[in-house]
């Protein structure tokens, strides 16, 4: 009788024990979301700084160009057929300043992004252009109606940080972007009428909605890219949008394939043309959006408004 009764003490009743298992799922279930916010905060840290980085290496080319870099630059390279020669994105200049020399080396400029004399440089991948807290990965995908590129190169370099055009007619080729980049664009300072510190230069787009890139505006004016599988609305658009963003508001569960998106949650980091990096939330009026977007509107834009 002793012995049964000092058993039954040194062990656990079978309610002893779901109590137990209930402590410990109660921890878990308030431990993993603490972790999980907590790695994404250091995230979105390393993305901020990404685009501080981004910042610095704007004002570097700035003082030495007297402008800003074209959203990306094109030239007429075969007047017989009318053909336009997509170059290079605007963070290509960049590359010296965000410590990407070798790369930058690697590069033919007068040679097309998309043909055989860029291969080495368009496949690195930079990662002071690439945010943690975007998901998907894989080459970035192309429609290409053009027999030259048949099928279409799958080795470029993917980015996260697209340059704002401000609202502007979804041309491939127009040179009307109201904002700081866009095709062929020279902006300067004076430009800016509306500010710096209330103009948007860059910001984010996730691969989970579509892919963007920093070397340049691809195939054009034949091809096109798409909004990425699993995302609920089917978009394409013309290459030019693989460096450059709509002015949409950030994180729309609607956006095209040439949106601006983030995964932190509630809204997307952006660059200002002050160098301060500032959280957009994705309730923006969009009326407020465009014009953060536009360099010279005229209208006054308070922080309390986005």
């Amino acid at each position: 009788m002793r012995n049964r009764t000092q058993a039954s003490a040194g062990g656990f009743t079978l309610i002893e024990l779901l109590v137990v298992i209930l402590v410990i799922a109660i921890l878990v279930a308030l431990i993993v979301p603490a972790v999980q916010s907590s790695r994404e905060a250091g995230r979105r840290a390393q993305c901020l700084n990404n685009l501080h980085q981004i910042g610095v290496a704007l004002g570097a080319h700035y003082a030495s160009n007297n402008r800003f870099p074209a959203g990306y630059f094109t030239e007429l390279w075969d007047s017989g057929r009318d053909t336009w020669s997509p170059v290079m994105g605007w963070a290509v200049y960049l590359l010296p300043s965000l410590g990407e020399s070798p790369i930058y080396d690697a590069i033919n400029f007068t040679s097309p992004a998309i043909y055989s004399l860029n291969m080495t440089a368009r496949r690195v991948t930079v990662s002071s252009l690439l945010c943690p807290s975007s998901s998907g990965s894989g080459p970035l995908r192309f429609e290409v109606d053009h027999v030259a590129f048949d099928p279409p190169p799958d080795d470029v370099a993917p980015s996260q940080y697209i340059a704002s055009p401000g609202w502007f007619v979804k041309s491939a080729l127009a040179e009307d972007g109201d904002g700081v980049f866009y095709h062929n664009s020279k902006t300067t300072i004076e430009m800016i009428t509306d500010g710096t510190s209330t103009t948007l230069f860059v910001g984010e787009r996730s691969r989970n909605l579509a892919d963007a890139t920093w070397v340049g505006a691809l195939f054009l004016p034949v091809g096109s890219f798409c909004t990425n599988p699993g995302w609920p609305n089917v978009d394409c658009a013309r290459t030019n949008m693989l460096v450059l963003g709509w002015p949409g508001p950030p994180n729309s569960p609607t956006a095209g394939a040439d949106g601006f998106f983030s995964e932190h949650p509630g809204g997307s980091q952006f660059l200002f043309g002050d160098g301060a990096v500032r959280f957009v939330k994705q309730t923006i009026d969009p009326r407020v959006m465009l014009s953060l977007s536009s360099r010279a509107d005229g209208e006054v834009v308070a922080a309390g408004q986005y």
